[in-house]
């Protein structure tokens, strides 16, 4: 879109408008979004939280006075993209919880993109794929010493009995006895 109105083939408001459209639509991982604000902290389109649109979020704190928004500013600024991390309600909640969002600026049109996570999601897709890794461990573990056991019974009855009796034996004689 950006290339449409740089070449003049779309007018700048309606390759902005079109744009926006396209990103309020994408979701990955399900629910997960991404929104745009500019350089100024007003959000220019929330596809969850639409009443943000047009406002000025300059001020807008989380639970521990981090102004988000601003944030996402200096980021943007100091390296043109990178990692914030935030308190941010989930869609459909009031209380806001653990996130961290990575935004990128878009510098022909003074834009920021962001999407984030919430850790919450996170660390409970960690403890299942822990909770499945032991499973799975604890399986290969019993599939490994199964055969060893019955391998270690099989030698001792080959051997004759535990081959400590046959040492101390040994030894016994070696003595004398």
């Amino acid at each position: 879109y950006e290339s449409q109105a740089r070449e003049g083939t779309l007018p700048l408001e309606v390759a902005q408008a079109a744009a926006m459209a396209a990103v309020r639509g994408m979701r990955y991982d399900g629910t997960e979004y991404f929104w745009i604000n500019d350089m100024a902290s007003r959000m220019l389109m929330h596809p969850v939280k639409p009443e943000l649109d047009g406002k000025d979020l300059s001020t807008l704190k989380d639970p521990n006075g981090k102004l988000l928004f601003n944030a996402f500013v200096a980021v943007v600024k100091q390296d043109g993209k990178g990692f914030v991390d935030y308190y941010w309600p989930k869609p459909g909640a009031q209380e806001p919880v653990a996130k961290i969002s990575y935004v990128m600026g878009f510098a022909p049109w003074g834009w920021i993109v962001g999407s984030g996570i919430y850790l919450d999601d996170v660390n409970l897709i960690f403890r299942e794929a822990a909770l499945k890794f032991l499973f799975w461990g604890l399986i290969v573990a019993v599939i490994v010493a199964v055969p060893l056991v019955l391998l270690r019974g099989y030698l001792l009855r080959l051997l004759g009995g535990d081959p400590q009796v046959a040492v101390a034996v040994a030894r016994r004689i070696a003595a004398g006895d």
